[in-house]
């Protein structure tokens, strides 16, 4: 299993593409699971393709070869329908992984997911659910064993605060994905792509400077 995580879907971009070609392959077959802001998502309005597809396309595979859901209109059935075609890429995008970790839950699909044989993309700091834990102890699926990241990594407070906290409460590095960075990872070994970095206690000095002057 290919694990990847991006903060956006620029990830077509020259930053990424090096890397990524080599696994979005023009005959891949791409399930993308789109989780809105709202239950109320209408696919009528809202332009997908630009945002979700657009990636995929770039790197030559066929639209029709792209299937786009939106998890709250679908049955059960027809999701575990969907998971047992041959899709070599499964993609979610959002912004809540407290949501998406519930829905895996109550839709009976977390445990097919956690062992999924091709790629999991991760768009937006779903992302997160792919760790050990996430937020305040939250389970993930544990796919990034051991990994502290932290995701659309900005040099603003929260962020800031969160990274001196993890290496604090010991934790030997933490990579940061910023809005043109990403992580691959495979089995117990990851590599970092773009303008992510890693961290670790050897910079907690230079950290704390940055945090105080965010003030």
């Amino acid at each position: 299993m290919n694990t990847i995580l991006v903060p956006k879907t620029n990830f077509d971009q020259a930053w990424a593409g090096e890397l990524l070609e080599e696994v979005f392959l023009p005959d891949s077959k791409v399930l993308i699971f789109h989780f809105s802001e709202s239950h109320e998502f209408d696919f009528i309005s809202f332009d997908y393709e630009e945002d979700i597809i657009r990636p995929f396309l770039t790197y030559g595979i066929k639209k029709n070869h792209i299937v786009v859901i939106n998890p709250y209109l679908e049955e059960s059935e027809r999701i575990q329908y969907l998971l047992e075609k041959d899709f070599d890429v499964v993609c979610f995008v959002g912004n809540d992984p407290y949501e998406v970790g519930l829905y895996l839950e109550d839709y009976g699909i977390k445990e097919r997911i956690s062992n999924y044989e091709g790629t999991l993309l991760w768009v937006g700091e779903v992302g997160y659910l792919a760790c050990e834990t996430f937020g305040e102890g939250y389970p993930g699926l544990g796919l990034l064993d051991q990994i502290e990241i932290d995701l659309n990594y900005r040099h603003e407070e929260d962020h800031l605060h969160r990274v001196i906290h993890l290496l604090e409460m010991g934790a030997s590095e933490v990579v940061l994905i910023p809005e043109e960075g990403g992580l691959i990872a495979l089995s117990h070994y990851y590599d970092i792509f773009g303008q992510a970095m890693i961290v670790t206690e050897k910079e907690l000095d230079m950290l704390y400077q940055m945090y105080e002057s965010c003030f």
